[in-house]
């Protein structure tokens, strides 16, 4: 049995991921001159813990606001071992990126818990 997946990321070339500090706007603003094929936004190790707050205020705008031209917007969110990560998936969901990643990940389990909490957004903001 073939499975076709229709999800339009699914065949997208990922030559090149650059990676951004997503607390800071002046980064976040325009990557896309580099021409990368992903950014990832990221929420976590680049994030001072005290700063995880202004970070999602400063993603979501820039998920909302900026065009990246085509560019994948990835965002790397907390782990599960934090406080910060369920807010992290609600904030990149309602910003509307293309993937979440998952920092650390110790098992499928892990994996599971995070996809549940992407479709409980994706429902709660209207968002594939």
């Amino acid at each position: 049995m073939e499975v076709i997946n229709t999800n339009p990321n699914f065949k997208r070339l990922r030559r090149s991921m650059m990676f951004l500090n997503a607390q800071k706007p002046s980064l976040v603003k325009d990557p896309y001159v580099y021409k990368p094929d992903s950014i990832m936004l990221d929420l976590e190790d680049a994030v001072a813990e005290n700063q995880k707050d202004a970070a999602r205020y400063s993603l979501f705008h820039a998920l909302k606001e900026i065009d990246y031209h085509g560019c994948e917007r990835v965002v790397r969110i907390n782990g599960l071992e934090t406080p910060h990560w369920k807010e992290d998936i609600r904030v990149s969901v309602a910003g509307g990126c293309d993937a979440i990643r998952l920092a650390k990940t110790e098992s499928g389990k892990d994996i599971k818990t995070v996809e549940e909490h992407i479709l409980a957004a994706e429902k709660e903001f209207h968002r594939p």
